[in-house]
């Protein structure tokens, strides 16, 4: 019986990986905050995703160093936009603002972000 695994670019998987990582990194510690940011609006997609891009957060984990394609960013963006995350604590990601205080429905939604954003970098 033939078990061989779909060949995989160790180097995409690697970048996808370091993505994940980068983004969680932002993602989970909101927990561990203190303040609070209440946009008017939900963060759109495109918002996000230039964040992940080119805006705050991008600059902040040099995002841009993964070499990720523009669609990564974009499943991640659509992923977080459609999470059950507030709109404070995904303005709070744009801005890559480190003073947000999550409340206990972000907490609880942040346990569900993991493995719907490694479906944006799966080989």
């Amino acid at each position: 019986m033939d078990n061989a695994r779909p060949t995989t670019d160790p180097r995409r998987l690697s970048t996808a990986l370091l993505l994940v990582a980068c983004l969680l990194g932002v993602v989970l510690p909101l927990s561990a905050c203190g303040g609070n940011s209440s946009p008017d609006t939900r963060p759109s997609v495109h918002e996000i995703a230039d964040s992940l891009t080119t805006g705050p957060l991008a600059e902040q984990l040099g995002l841009a160093a993964t070499g990720a394609p523009t669609s990564t960013f974009t499943c991640i963006a659509q992923k977080l936009e459609g999470s059950e995350l507030s709109d404070g604590a995904l303005q709070a990601m744009v801005d890559a603002d480190d003073s947000f205080q999550p409340s206990d429905a972000d907490q609880k939604a942040l346990t569900d972000l993991p493995s719907q954003i490694a479906t944006c970098v799966s080989p």
